[in-house]
């Protein structure tokens, strides 16, 4: 039987991917800010300003998933809040590497996003290896993608998967669109003209 240790499991996407992962026969185990023994899966501890995760943790991991990292949909985008949209992904990432000391591991997947390729709409279909844009998100994911080339001496396999926007009955974005609508004031966003690539949380997972 395969571990997967998963940063971010408690949430949207980490909740849905965990339960099909253990439907498949994974051992699935969390990494959180807190104890959670109230959670199906085990739970460790981590805390990135600290430096610190607890080292069982990694005990008998083949796979780490790494979904954690301050939401950029949530709050006005601050310089406080746009310095920890960067920090929570890039130094998490750096935690997760120096923690586990040399460890080898089978794979290690990282969430990403599209933001890599701007937020323009035009004709262009895109292609890995494109070179990406200039703005603030994409220098994120840049810096984010950057961060997780370090595992390519410890992990058979790293992937750094780039998501559109999710959809899900149980939360996210879609949850907070439906609301307006059914209340009778949605409208288009933004211009209505631009694209606006999605993916069902099923299939992401």
């Amino acid at each position: 039987m395969s571990t997967v240790l998963i940063t971010g499991g408690s949430g949207l996407i980490g909740d849905r991917l965990s339960d099909m992962l253990a439907k498949k026969g994974y051992d699935v185990i969390h990494l959180s800010r807190t104890a959670n023994t109230k959670s199906k899966y085990k739970t460790y501890v981590w805390n990135i300003s600290d430096n610190y995760i607890d080292p069982l943790a990694f005990k008998n991991v083949d796979h780490i998933i790494h979904l954690a990292g301050t939401s950029v949909a949530e709050g006005r985008w601050t310089d406080s809040k746009k310095e920890s949209i960067l920090n929570s992904r890039v130094d998490s990432t750096t935690l997760l590497f120096k923690s586990l000391n040399g460890q080898t591991i089978k794979t290690y997947i990282s969430a990403s996003g599209i933001s890599y390729y701007g937020a323009k709409t035009r004709d262009h279909i895109f292609i890995e290896n494109d070179t990406p844009e200039t703005d603030y998100l994409a220098n994120v994911t840049v810096q984010w993608e950057k961060s997780a080339e370090q595992f390519k001496g410890i992990a058979g396999r790293v992937v750094c998967l780039r998501t559109p926007f999710v959809l899900s009955s149980k939360g996210g974005g879609l949850i907070k669109m439906a609301q307006t609508i059914k209340m009778g004031v949605g409208s288009a966003l933004g211009s209505g003209n631009q694209y606006i690539p999605w993916i069902h949380i099923d299939d992401l997972c």
